[in-house]
């Protein structure tokens, strides 16, 4: 090793103090950071802020299908994107805290707050029971730094979302029917009910078309019987196909997406988006609409007909066996297998009576027989434009409800409905409804009432068969089947659902033959309103959610602005000063870097300075800034002004410091440190 002996006016030179330009990073690095977490934390916010003005944001229905196909690749390739954004924003932040510690030991600076900035500026935290406050700041600072890749993932990744759109229809309103619509024109029809003057006079039979085909009316009752015990009943009304109906049909006509805007005689109900709206088709879409349908509400009770009472409808069976001629001679005495039985019914609802029959054959087994008549226009107080009654009961021990035959009548109180239909696929669910509004009382509504009457007419007629009837053997074999001795079903509350079922199905079909009419008045149209439920892939905004990503983001970004700030501070300040002569080192300093901080501590003489001070108890509290020597960074003591003032032990590279002594003292050289020769062009100590 060389050295230059200099007398003690020739010494070495003090260092002078260090400007931000030590780090050796290029002049507009600052403002790059400034930038980039700018857009970091601004295209957070605007995302989220757009999301809460939206609402929702779905991604377009091809990114969706691949998204939805590639879900696991999509997690993947989202969370490298996070990770990345993280990995930046990180860098960004520690190399503004290592700037600010490097301009900011311009002027002393403990040793303690020189720690905390190395280990920020390395993304680490300081651990030390000494300083609690340092160790919690610390801390806090690394564990927002990590969860910076939850928070951009929590962003950037997208869910499956369900996308409102609404959607407008027009419908068929049964709240102005005023005629039924057998006479295949709306012209309105007088009120056919009973009256004090005018008694109601109608028949059934044979001769008497029946207002709708009873055969799938008794299968859409032996649905909702079934609905009523819990068990799902899937079917379709055989004119038009899907959808397909939950137990029941709501009596209501189906909806179907299209883009007319009018209602087209034979076809569903339009219903239609918006010409203007832009929406998703996304990965699949279900609609509700709120539509009109009809219900009646049922109550049946056990009835005695041989004892009726003053102003109760009665029902008067009878029957007689019909003669046949013999097959030959030996059968003359032999008996007849068929009877005709009939029931006469008095309504006393200012109505005649009327006589109802059917022919059975006892040729194997005694026939079943169920005698059902209906009186429309009354309802277990008395007349009413507003319910009708059923009487039903068994011939002759034919059906039995426990050990008694079965005598009840069912009260029926039509119901116009708004029901919440949800459509999904060729599913139609009408359970959801929502308003119930009986009928008017001054009997303005009557074809809602006569025709469910008429309808139920004809039912029990049709369903008597020549050995049984059809309606109460579905009843018992499904409580048979499904009923448990413990349950509360009985047989009245399961005609009670069957009533209901087929009166449902009777509104169905009556707006199918309204709709076939081409020229529908404009009072019988409502609009209709529902929305379109789309499934896709894209964010929805939950509020605590986002806002809790956007707490590290923001927080990164502020500590990042802060750190600048006080870099910008110090550079100003140590221009604007001229207490000491500023220079610029030639080589990189950056606090972060271990050998750079241990080159510049020992070029800086710290660790002789630490020496002489060994009786101290606290390092901490040690005031250390950062200086140049012929354009090299050292860290030294603030109160040593260069390393010859240092006292140490005597080595051959140490100076005498005797105050007075005459003898020559070695300078340090230019390119030297005091821990050995330094690389001129790298500033690294050689050692």
């Amino acid at each position: 090793m060389s050295t230059h002996a200099l007398d003690d006016g020739s010494r070495a030179p003090p260092p002078t103090r260090a400007c931000g330009s030590l780090t050796g990073i290029i002049g507009y690095f600052s403002p790059s950071i400034v930038v980039a977490q700018l857009l970091f934390s601004t295209a957070a916010w605007a995302f989220v802020a757009a999301l809460a003005y939206h609402g929702q944001l779905p991604v377009p229905d091809s990114a969706a299908r691949i998204i939805s196909r590639y879900h696991s690749q999509t997690t993947l390739l989202v969370t490298l994107i996070a990770t990345a954004i993280s990995a930046l924003s990180s860098f960004f932040f520690t190399r503004a805290i290592g700037r600010a510690l490097t301009s900011r030991l311009c002027r002393p600076l403990s040793l303690g707050g020189l720690r905390t900035g190395i280990e920020l500026s390395k993304g680490s935290f300081v651990l030390d029971p000494k300083w609690p406050a340092l160790t919690i700041v610390t801390i806090i600072c690394v564990v927002i730094l990590n969860t910076l890749t939850a928070a951009w993932a929590t962003l950037l990744t997208p869910s499956y979302i369900v996308v409102d759109v609404p959607m407008t229809g027009r419908m068929l309103n049964l709240g102005n029917l005023q005629t039924l619509a057998i006479n295949g024109s709306f012209q309105a029809q007088p009120y056919p009910g009973p009256t004090e003057t005018s008694p109601l006079r109608w028949s059934f039979g044979s001769d008497v078309t029946p207002p709708i085909d009873v055969t799938p009316a008794l299968s859409w009752g032996t649905s909702a019987g079934l609905g009523a015990l819990g068990v799902p009943s899937m079917q379709t009304v055989q004119l038009f196909g899907p959808p397909m109906f939950n137990i029941s049909t709501g009596g209501m006509f189906p909806a179907v997406l299209s883009n007319m805007t009018g209602i087209i005689g034979g076809a569903a109900v339009p219903v239609h988006v918006n010409a203007n709206a832009s929406y998703p088709r996304g990965l699949s879409a279900t609609y509700t609409i709120d539509q009109q349908g009809f219900t009646v509400n049922v109550t049946c009770r056990a009835q005695n007909f041989s004892d009726t009472g003053s102003g109760f409808p009665s029902m008067t069976l009878s029957n007689a066996s019909l003669p046949l001629p013999p097959l030959s001679q030996s059968q003359s005495g032999a008996s007849t297998p068929l009877v005709s039985w009939a029931w006469t019914t008095n309504c006393t609802a200012y109505s005649s009576s009327y006589v109802g029959g059917i022919l059975v054959s006892n040729a194997k087994n005694a026939a079943k027989v169920l005698a059902g008549a209906v009186c429309p226009f009354q309802d277990f107080v008395g007349p009413s434009n507003q319910s009708a009654l059923i009487l039903i009961q068994s011939v002759n021990g034919s059906y039995h409800d426990g050990s008694s035959d079965i005598a009840m009548a069912c009260e029926v109180t039509p119901l116009i409905t708004t029901v919440r239909a949800q459509y999904s696929g060729t599913i139609a669910d009408v359970s959801n409804v929502v308003i119930k509004t009986p009928l008017n009382a001054d009997g303005s509504n009557w074809p809602l009432l006569f025709g469910p009457a008429q309808t139920l007419a004809m039912i029990f007629y049709s369903s008597q068969g020549m050995t049984d009837n059809s309606v109460m053997n579905s009843i018992q074999y499904t409580m048979g089947k499904l009923v448990s001795s413990s349950s509360n079903v009985t047989t009245q509350s399961m005609m009670e659902s069957y009533l209901r079922g087929m009166v449902e199905y009777w509104g169905t079909m009556h707006r199918t033959m309204l709709y076939l009419n081409t020229s529908i008045p404009n009072d019988m149209v409502n609009q209709t309103s529902g929305t379109m439920l789309v499934t896709t892939v894209g964010w929805k905004y939950v509020k605590a959610t986002y806002l809790l990503a956007l707490v590290p983001i923001s927080i990164i970004m502020g500590l990042t602005m802060c750190a600048v700030a006080i870099e910008s501070y110090e550079k100003h300040r140590v221009h604007t000063s001229s207490e000491v002569p500023v220079d610029v080192a030639h080589h990189t300093f950056n606090p972060s870097n271990s050998m750079h901080v241990i080159l510049a501590s020992g070029s800086g003489g710290l660790h002789q300075a630490l020496e002489a001070g060994r009786r101290l108890t606290d390092y901490g509290s040690v005031q250390v800034r950062l200086g140049v020597r012929d354009g090299v960074a050292v860290l030294m003591k603030d109160d040593s002004s260069t390393v010859a003032n240092v006292p140490t032990t005597a080595s051959a590279d140490q100076i005498a410091t005797a105050s007075g002594s005459e003898q020559h003292t070695p300078a340090v050289h230019p390119m030297y440190s005091s821990a050995g020769p330094v690389d001129e062009k790298s500033g690294i100590t050689m050692g």
